[in-house]
């Protein structure tokens, strides 16, 4: 077993797993008290996110700061501070992801035309698309 497919059980959703790696990753998490926390920290944040719910944010902070994860307490540490943009988009039902692809895709063509003309270049490309 690959340290990679450890994280990718504990961040598998719910009733994925074989059963075989979901015995392999119990037993592995009984063995260490660390591990452990992080599954149930992990699966937690997961909860909340799947669910779009902020309503057991603030439990899971409580739990975050009870454990002695130190990377968990960090990013704790940091939804402490921007809590509430935190909750907006936990609850809220907007998203970015249109945005995000018009920038992927508006990259992507200014990486294919580095080096190539300038402004007339960039016209040819976006205009058709526009």
């Amino acid at each position: 077993m690959t340290p990679g497919q450890m994280i990718g059980w504990m961040l598998a959703r719910p009733g994925t797993l074989s059963p075989q790696a979901e015995a392999r990753l119990d037993q592995i998490t009984q063995m260490d008290d660390t591990l452990a926390q992080a599954r149930e920290l992990t699966r937690g944040f997961l909860d909340l996110i799947r669910h779009h719910s902020g309503e057991g944010l603030e439990n899971w902070l409580k739990d975050v700061r009870g454990s002695s994860v130190g990377q968990f307490l960090t990013f704790a540490r940091s939804i402490e501070r921007d809590k509430a943009a935190i909750l907006a988009g936990l609850t809220l039902p907007y998203s970015t992801g249109p945005v995000e692809g018009h920038i992927n895709r508006l990259k992507l063509i200014k990486r294919e035309a580095y080096g190539r003309s300038g402004l007339s270049y960039l016209q040819h490309r976006f205009l058709p698309a526009a």
